[in-house]
């Protein structure tokens, strides 16, 4: 007997190389000290989160590095195949900076592009300690603090992906197609921000 695998996609789980961590981190500390200085991104997403802000001025500095990720993703999942075709090159097109405070989330929603991702620069909890001081403690999916992919599987039921994206997923990226659903949900057992980079890479007009 032999078993084979439906052809699919996924995500792109890995590092952010340590030139691009520092210009992310530095700006995120700049914006930290002084979120007035900030260029506010809000009406551009579906984030509930009061202080979200455009990293248009380092997004040059930080493409190389995306494209980079987005080149492994198509060696890795052939099966991905963009909504429409171009010999265009793809840029980074949007790029920002969230600060999400303590019950603040992001509903489920999706991007516009081919390639969406998140950095995840500083998030203040462990997954076991949010799980535990829940309003959901006693669900049988207790999700806080979680990052999750919703999706169809093969047999066209709707299914979900929940990644555990604590302090151990920090200076790491997540690279998914843009119009792959996916959702924040809220924590609860920190004060301090949650700090994430994400952004959009499309062809380049």
């Amino acid at each position: 007997m032999n078993g084979y695998q439906f052809s699919n996609i996924g995500y792109v789980l890995t590092d952010v190389d340590v030139s691009t961590l520092h210009i992310l981190t530095n700006e995120a500390n700049k914006l930290k000290n002084n979120f007035e200085s900030g260029i506010e991104y809000n009406h551009n997403l579906a984030g509930n989160i009061k202080r979200e802000f455009s990293l248009d001025q380092i997004k040059k500095q930080c493409e190389p590095f995306i494209l980079n990720v987005c080149k492994f993703y198509k060696q890795t999942f052939p099966a991905y195949k963009p909504r429409f075709v171009s010999n265009k090159n793809i840029i980074l097109k949007d790029f920002w900076i969230n600060f999400q405070k303590k019950h603040e989330f992001n509903p489920v929603h999706n991007h516009t592009g081919l390639f969406s991702f998140v950095i995840w620069l500083d998030i203040p909890y462990d997954i076991e300690k949010e799980i535990a001081n829940s309003p959901g403690i006693k669900s049988n999916n207790n999700l806080a603090g979680h990052f999750e992919f919703s999706y169809v599987n093969s047999l066209g039921e709707h299914t979900t992906m929940p990644i555990p994206a604590d302090r151990k997923f920090n200076g790491k990226i997540c690279l998914f197609p843009s119009g792959m659903p996916h959702t924040v949900y809220p924590f609860y057992s920190s004060d301090s921000y949650r700090i994430t980079v994400s952004g959009n890479v499309n062809f380049e007009e």
